[in-house]
């Protein structure tokens, strides 16, 4: 005669069965919940609210204007350097750096 295949519920049972027949014997008591909810204590909670904080202070995130740099040299293979504006003497060094 086959065996009839039991579900994973089945299964489960079965052993939550066996677990609690076995604590019992050796003297183990299993904890039940009780279907009604325990009462809260009269204690007075702090308020609390509903607004989620943010993160603290931001700080400002930093973009480039596009007025600082006039362009950008290559030195030595990959070596690139930003030329400012302020100092074109350095594109100059760069270059003639560059050619020696």
């Amino acid at each position: 005669m086959p065996r009839t295949a039991k579900t994973k519920a089945q299964r489960l049972r079965e052993a939550q069965a066996q677990l609690d027949a076995t604590l019992q014997r050796v003297g183990y008591r299993t904890r039940r919940r009780s279907a009604v909810p325990l009462e809260r204590s009269a204690t007075p909670r702090p308020p609390t609210s509903d607004c989620i904080p943010g993160n603290g202070t931001r700080r400002e995130v930093m973009r480039y204007s596009g007025q600082e740099i006039a362009g950008i040299a290559l030195n030595h293979k990959q070596n690139y350097e930003p030329i400012r504006r302020d100092n074109l003497q350095a594109a100059v060094a760069s270059a003639q750096m560059r050619r020696s």
